[in-house]
């Protein structure tokens, strides 16, 4: 049987506070099971129509498990023994991640255990443990049951894993991370080659902050549009006559890469990629996913982001977003489906959404109103915008 030495329980013995002790463990402890115990006294009146109950104190959260012992019974007995001196032991699961530990004390058993060194070739050389948890919180989600297939704390080595991509600035491998100065909210930052990309998530909303890692598995995909950052480039982005933009906006990497366009004619106005340098030139018989990010800037109370083919009016994905106070408050679907958004460092939104069916053979075309809702004409105002890209299913 293989040794895995991974988990241990520590303590301090009261005679020499300046030596840890530690009992290494051959395996986490197994078939724990959490419960509750509570001192509770009831009364029965003599007619049985009412019951008194009395508690004393809130109680503390306990588990029940079984402890391998075949390779270091002496340290299970110095364990035990330290435990029945009322010693706070703590419980490492996983020594990879320290931080991670229960401070607990032993309930049971209380004295002596008998080690039957005879037993072990039927593998029962097990002895079960009571412990009670001393910070009287619950148990976190390795004792209820999780779907989570491994966790790995940020920031930690994965020198044995190995990833295959290569990061370029026409092709870069971008991911949300935790910075100073964003607020909790996610700094978009660039992987470097064949490493693995840690995102921070948030667990309360897609609006954030961030407060977990995950790590992002994806398969290779290709972004159709050549020059996503919406730049000043003419040959690239069209402006329609009405527009105006400004280069050299703070991005969602916090450096100025961003446009601002801005729509003062009250026309239906909108900023598209065009020409053949810029054209989402994709295949037939696939869907779209087309994704962006979007920021408000002054006035406008709503915008739409559209992919249409490029020589024609038929709108594949048409996106309304509404603004309140610098923030989307609802979003319509024209067409396609919605995806998702998320929020990024200063107020900047990474929306997404596809295409219902398959494209047409035609080069298709992305189209940003700065203000412009299902009314049309009428609006003014401006947004940045950057990061657009088209990816096939």
């Amino acid at each position: 049987m293989a040794d895995f030495t991974k988990a241990a329980i520590k303590w301090t013995s009261t005679g020499d506070t300046n030596t840890e002790r530690v009992f290494l463990l051959d395996a986490p402890l197994r078939s724990a099971v959490p419960s509750h115990t509570r001192s509770v006294f009831t009364a029965e009146s003599l007619d049985k129509a009412n019951i008194e109950t009395f508690t004393a104190g809130a109680g503390a959260h306990e588990y029940t498990a079984q402890i391998r012992y075949a390779s270091d019974p002496d340290g299970l007995n110095e364990m035990i023994k330290a435990g029945t001196e009322n010693i706070t032991l703590r419980y490492v699961p996983n020594l990879n991640d320290p931080d991670t530990q229960d401070q607990v004390k032993l309930v049971a058993p209380r004295g002596g255990i008998r080690l039957d060194k005879d037993s072990g070739h039927l593998g029962d050389q097990t002895v079960t443990v009571r412990f009670r948890k001393t910070d009287e919180k619950s148990f976190g989600p390795r004792f209820r049951g999780t779907n989570v297939l491994f966790t790995y704390r940020a920031g930690g080595s994965m020198s044995d894993a190995t990833f295959s991509r290569d990061t370029n600035s026409t092709a870069p491998a971008t991911y949300a991370t935790l910075t100073t100065g964003d607020g909790g909210y996610g700094t978009l930052s660039t992987a470097k080659d064949e490493k693995a990309r840690i995102q921070w998530m948030s667990s309360v909303s897609s609006e954030g902050p961030r407060n977990f890692p995950v790590l992002l598995l994806e398969k290779a995909r290709t972004n159709y549009v050549p020059y996503s950052k919406c730049s000043t480039r003419t040959t690239e982005w069209t402006l329609q006559s009405g527009l105006a933009i400004t280069g050299g906006q703070v991005d969602p990497f916090g450096v100025s890469t961003a446009v601002k366009i801005t729509d003062n004619s009250t026309a239906n106005e909108f900023l598209e990629s065009s020409t053949a340098n810029n054209n989402v030139a994709t295949t037939g018989s696939t869907r779209a996913v087309l994704s962006f990010f979007v920021k408000w800037d002054a006035d406008t109370t709503a915008s739409r982001h559209q992919l249409a083919e490029a020589t024609g009016s038929v709108e594949v994905i048409d996106i309304e977003l509404a603004w309140s106070s610098g923030a989307i408050s609802t979003y319509v679907m024209d067409d396609g489906i919605w995806l998702a958004m998320e929020q990024y460092r200063d107020g900047w939104y990474r929306v997404a959404a596809r295409t219902v069916g398959n494209l047409s053979t035609k080069p298709h075309s992305i189209r940003h109103y700065p203000a412009n809702n299902a009314g049309g004409v009428g609006s003014t105002g401006s947004i940045m915008v950057f990061g657009s890209q088209v990816e096939t299913l």
